[in-house]
């Protein structure tokens, strides 16, 4: 039986939690570049051609095309070894299923070059839900945040997630974060909000949309 979570009937202007994981026994990113690359990839589709001119000025004019700026909007992430979380809105119902294959073939793509894996990369297609209580953003950003710290003993400066860009210590600029700070009064009552104790009381508030089993 199909999981639930394997949703393709996107609608205009929703917000929804993406997530895919590693096939069986391998890992989505074995270190730094690894991570590095899917960034690289996610900024090409994600950040607006203005910006995307300045950033990376001797990008190749085809990646221009594959462009998504204008129908999708990162509000967070979150890259695990063996899995990864977006949290977005999309602005019309085709431009998140273009997103995850251009993610996926890009990534396969180098993957297969480095590696010449002899298993599948994924564990199958990407899952998604759909988030219809916007109070639900902030709790489901936090859950990605906090996610490296209590399974993988990382630090909330974890490279590899929006955390930084929240506070001010990433100037990488992927996502769109008003709508979450708005929130909150201040950078340090965010802060705050990260705390693991209030993290995980709150989990069981937003299990239907978080798509992996509560760790």
């Amino acid at each position: 039986m199909p999981s639930k979570f394997i949703k393709r009937d996107f609608v205009k202007n929703g917000f929804y939690h993406i997530y895919n994981s590693s096939h069986e026994g391998t890992l989505l990113f074995k270190n730094d570049e690894d991570f590095s690359l899917f960034i690289y990839y996610l900024t090409i589709y994600l950040t607006p051609l203005e910006i995307l001119h300045k950033k990376l000025p001797e990008l190749p004019v085809r990646y221009y095309h594959k462009n998504l700026a204008n129908d999708i909007t990162l509000f967070s992430y979150t890259l695990l070894p063996d899995h990864f979380h977006l949290l977005v809105s999309i602005q019309n119902e085709k431009s998140l299923p273009l997103l995850m294959k251009q993610l996926a073939n890009a990534y396969m793509q180098y993957v297969s070059t480095v590696y010449k894996p002899k298993s599948s990369l994924f564990s199958g297609r990407y899952k998604a839900t759909q988030i219809t209580d916007k109070k639900n953003l902030s709790h489901l950003a936090r859950h990605f945040h906090m996610e490296p710290v209590i399974t993988q003993n990382k630090s909330l400066e974890y490279p590899w997630s929006s955390y930084q860009e929240y506070t001010g210590l990433s100037q990488r600029n992927l996502c769109s974060t008003d709508i979450i700070l708005k929130d909150f009064p201040s950078i340090y009552a965010f802060k705050k909000f990260h705390e693991k104790k209030a993290y995980q009381k709150s989990l069981e508030k937003i299990k239907e949309i978080l798509i992996e089993d509560i760790f």
